[in-house]
């Protein structure tokens, strides 16, 4: 236990133990709902412009895009003080233990900082990789659908009539179902029951062609 807490705190393990226990504070916060902290809001919006920032980039390249922000740093982290704890036990107290030149120790010490990162990187993609196909699907889950995802959508007409100014729809969404107002051009033989295909989405008025 006394060599455990040596290694997890001196140079250079003890900075990831450091960034380690914010880490834990952070996702016991996020557990019990304090302060309203939400990890899967944390994610980037990947953004393929001009104005696509440096840290969307190096996601988009080590493929974490899509991976909660929080997560991907909270498990690199996490192994870095795995590596790096055991890396200070075999080169620095096993190898270098006889060697009692310190500037020696604190140099590999700085090496040994860098190394842990650029190691936990490749094993967090690797566990983090296969995930992503639930973590978009979560993701979408928890924003809910949005209006444009209805267009190209079969709907029954529940209005008497459709036209430029009224009309509704029963859109089934797999739930109670939806009430949404319709347009189309006159003269038209649309009448209640009939079925319509959504053609497009008008934010201005929150209305669907059809």
């Amino acid at each position: 236990m006394i060599d455990f807490l040596s290694n997890a705190f001196t140079f250079p393990t003890l900075f990831y133990t450091g960034l380690l226990v914010l880490v834990v504070i952070y996702w016991l916060i996020s557990i019990f709902g304090i302060g309203g902290v939400d990890s899967f809001d944390a994610e980037i919006e990947m953004d393929t412009g001009d104005n696509a920032s440096s840290l969307t980039g190096w996601l988009t390249k080590f493929r974490l895009d899509g991976i909660p922000l929080t997560l991907s740093i909270s498990l690199i982290v996490f192994i870095s003080w795995i590596l790096c704890f055991y890396m200070v036990e075999f080169f620095i107290n096993n190898m270098m233990k006889n060697i009692d030149n310190k500037m020696a120790k604190v140099a590999l010490g700085f090496w040994l900082l860098l190394l842990s990162p650029a190691l936990a990187l490749p094993i967090v993609i690797s566990l983090l990789t296969p995930f992503k196909p639930l973590m978009k699907k979560l993701k979408k889950e928890a924003k809910g659908a949005s209006a444009t995802d209805f267009v190209g959508r079969t709907a029954t007409i529940r209005s008497e009539k459709v036209n430029l100014s009224y009309g509704s729809v029963e859109l089934n969404d797999g739930g109670a179902g939806l009430i949404l107002q319709i347009r189309t051009k006159e003269p038209n033989h649309y009448k209640r029951g009939d079925k319509v295909i959504l053609k497009e989405y008008l934010r201005e008025s929150n209305t669907y062609n059809i």
